[in-house]
Formats: structure tokens, sequence, C-alpha cells
């Protein structure tokens, strides 16, 4: 009997001990629960990787989430080729109305203050999935920074259409930057911005 009541002393000062060690921590009413240490957001559209890099040297200048625009059904080279009437983006920037599906994003965009958002420039413009972009999220009273890629043409005629597109936005000028753009440069022009 003496030993059932000490092996079931033991077992019970086990269990304590056990159960002292384990913590359950619960958040501060203002903790952010999703550890978002981040207030920036880079969004970007990349058909052929040049966007994408500059997107990624962009993540190294400064702590930022980042994530990729990627179309349902991707660009292909003939889909490209600007001197063919006929080519998709082609197609899509004479068409007012062309919304080109993209996957859906993962990140929560409307928790961002600040969102970074690249494409490369298209005949001049804005390239049409970044239209479905703003269709799909109202950013009212959010700080847009546009970045393009390009190797000639400017950035700000795609910036108006932002705009337009966004008018509850603050949409900044916005910087084009070359293929084989420096971080030094790209670092430059996000600490001069002064968010951080």
């Amino acid at each position: 009997m003496k030993k059932c009541i000490l092996m079931c002393a033991s077992m019970l000062l086990l269990s304590l001990f056990t159960s002292c060690g384990e913590q359950t921590t619960v958040p501060e009413e203002n903790e952010d629960i999703n550890n978002q240490d981040s207030s920036s957001l880079i969004l970007y559209f990349s058909a052929t990787g040049t966007t994408q890099g500059v997107a990624n040297k962009m993540k190294e200048a400064f702590a930022s989430d980042i994530e990729e625009i990627v179309p349902v059904t991707p660009y292909t080279d003939e889909d490209l080729n600007y001197r063919d009437d006929s080519s998709r983006a082609n197609i899509e920037q004479n068409d007012p109305n062309a919304r080109p599906e993209y996957v859906p994003l993962t990140s929560s965009v409307l928790d961002y203050d600040n969102i970074f958002i690249g494409y490369p420039i298209w005949h001049g413009r804005l390239p049409k999935i970044i239209y479905s972009l703003f269709d799909d999220y109202d950013l009212s009273n959010k700080t847009i920074f546009p970045f393009c890629t390009s190797g000639s043409t400017g950035i700000s005629t795609s910036v108006n259409e932002i705009k337009e597109l966004e008018p509850n936005v603050n949409v900044l000028d916005g910087r084009r930057f070359v293929s084989n753009v420096s971080a030094e440069e790209i670092s430059s022009w996000v600490n001069g911005l002064n968010i951080f």
C-alpha cells in the first residue's frame, strides 16, 4: 500500500514539474500575432526576369516583404513579340478592357502601409496585369512607390495610370531602372524616400 501511495505521489510531483515548464503565452492586445515586422511590401510583375532582378535587389536594400505577381498563363517569347500586332502583349495593351488573370497573392496586401509596385514598361505604359491588381484591391490611404524597368521609356505615363486607377492613394513619382542597375543605386533611391 505504501508503495502504491509513494508511486502515485511521485507521478503527481512529476506531472506538476512538467506542467510548470510549459508556458502558454498569450499575445498582448496590440501584439502582431503574424510577426509581420515590415510595414512595406514589394509587389512586382516580371515577364522576362528583369523586373524580378530589380525587386530582389530592392529587397536586399531594406527590410521588406516581397511577392511576385504571377500570371495564370505565363508569357512566352511569342507573346512578348512587340513587332507582331497579333502577339498577346500587343493585343492586351491595345484593349482597354484587358485584365489578365494572376495567381492569387499570398500576402495580406491591405495590412501594409507602403507598397512598392514594380513592372516592365510595355508600349510606354503599365502592363494590363497591373490593372487587374488594382481592380482587385482598394488601396485607399496607402502609399504606392512605383518602380519600372525600361531601356529608355520613362515612368511618368504609367504613374499617371496608377493615379487614375487608385485615386484615393498617395502615389509617388516612382523610379525607372535599367536591367543592370546597381544595388547601390537602388539603395540610394530607397534611403532617399525617408520611410524607414
